[in-house]
């Protein structure tokens, strides 16, 4: 699910139906669930991401320090030489998308969450006050 379709999500559970504040307030515990649980999940996620692209920097790292002819290196390459080639490899650029987009994501749901303990504030209000609605 790409950011705008997860803010859309996000959006949709975060709207107050002012005709319908019991039931909003009814559904309010489920849906904060639903977003503590993503989130969990989603941290879950891109903490295996981020130790996906840290392992496969470290192969690469062993790699090019081991195998400095496979990478037309004479001698040992400098520290910066192998920074290099380890952030130009398809492999590394692929784990560290996947890592910034899980980062996105993980943001996007926490601010959901954060979100949702405001519609709880909100929805308590107007619980108090009937007669504004």
């Amino acid at each position: 699910m790409n950011s705008e379709e997860l803010s859309k999500l996000i959006n949709d559970d975060l709207k107050i139906d002012n005709f319908c504040i019991e039931a909003d307030w009814r559904k309010q515990a489920l849906i904060y669930y639903k977003w503590s649980r993503l989130l969990a999940e989603s941290r879950y996620e891109l903490n295996k991401a981020k130790e996906n692209r840290d392992c496969i920097e470290a192969a690469l790292y062993v790699d090019v320090k081991t195998n400095h002819e496979k990478y037309n290196y004479k001698s040992q390459p400098t520290e910066t030489a192998i920074r290099s080639i380890i952030i130009q490899d398809q492999n590394y650029i692929d784990a560290r998308d996947k890592h910034f987009s899980l980062t996105i994501k993980t943001e996007l749901i926490s601010s959901a969450v954060k979100a949702l303990e405001h519609k709880k504030s909100a929805l308590e209000y107007l619980n108090r006050i009937p007669e504004l609605y």
